[in-house]
């Protein structure tokens, strides 16, 4: 039989989360949040229950596990219940950002062809595309945060591309290149997912590849596999553009 024990997260009043999976009879932890600097809270101010985290048993992983928005004891709202409902609509920011994804060639075209043969940038390699992808969503998102430190994978520590911090949507960005097969380019992005996972500000995470010589073989295959994923993110959507197949 599995022991599902409870646990606890401290998270501060912008919901962003220091830690999910909180032992309950240990210290808390010490200091602010790492993003903002607010307070971290541990219990609901209304009535002191505890502000309960994902479950934990042993050799179980739990998957698509969420931060609540009220307590389960007294019902009253957390702090960040105002804040997300305030950042807008994730999934449709999640759709725009699907959107401009599959319609990135085109833009990716357009630029190569200026007037008069003027000067223009290339889109060479990941990081053209993370350039040329963190301006265009400037046009539709306020607060686009770039490389941002995330936690070490394989004792690593590593950045991530780019955090839209009011939808709270991650996005990660590859360019398809020779030698890179399918399977390659899988293991790549299930490793960017696990690391995205750990991000506190991460709830909705999309995986951009682009592929402007159509190089997966695949496609389909590829996205349905990676999206299927068991993750905490309330969304996991992956692009491969343009496609071949």
């Amino acid at each position: 039989m599995t022991v599902v024990q409870e646990t606890q997260t401290y998270v501060c009043r912008n919901g962003h989360v220091r830690t999910d999976q909180f032992d309950p009879n240990g210290a808390p932890p010490d200091g602010r949040c790492l993003i903002c600097g607010e307070p971290l809270l541990g219990h609901c101010i209304h009535c002191n229950a505890r502000i309960p985290g994902k479950p934990r048993a042993p050799g179980v992983i739990v998957a698509n596990w969420s931060l609540p928005n009220r307590c389960p004891q007294c019902g009253a709202a957390y702090p960040w219940a105002e804040h997300v409902s305030s950042s807008g609509n994730a999934s449709n920011a999640v759709a725009r950002i699907e959107q401009i994804c599959q319609r990135f060639h085109l833009v990716a075209r357009r630029l190569a062809r200026r007037h008069a043969n003027r000067r223009t940038i290339a889109v060479d390699d990941e990081y053209d595309v993370q350039d040329l992808l963190a301006a265009v969503l400037a046009a539709d998102f306020d607060d686009v945060r770039d490389e941002e430190f995330s936690p070490s994978v394989a004792a690593q520590n590593s950045r991530i591309d780019f955090v839209l911090v009011g939808p709270g949507i991650a996005v990660e960005t590859k360019m398809t290149r020779e030698n890179l097969t399918d399977k390659k380019l899988a293991d790549e992005l299930l490793v960017d997912i696990r690391r995205y996972s750990e991000h506190p500000e991460a709830r909705h995470l999309v995986c951009f590849v682009y592929d402007p010589q159509l190089r997966v073989k695949n496609p389909a295959g590829l996205v349905r596999d990676l999206e299927k994923t068991a993750t905490r993110f309330e969304t996991l959507r992956v692009v491969i553009a343009p496609r071949g197949i």
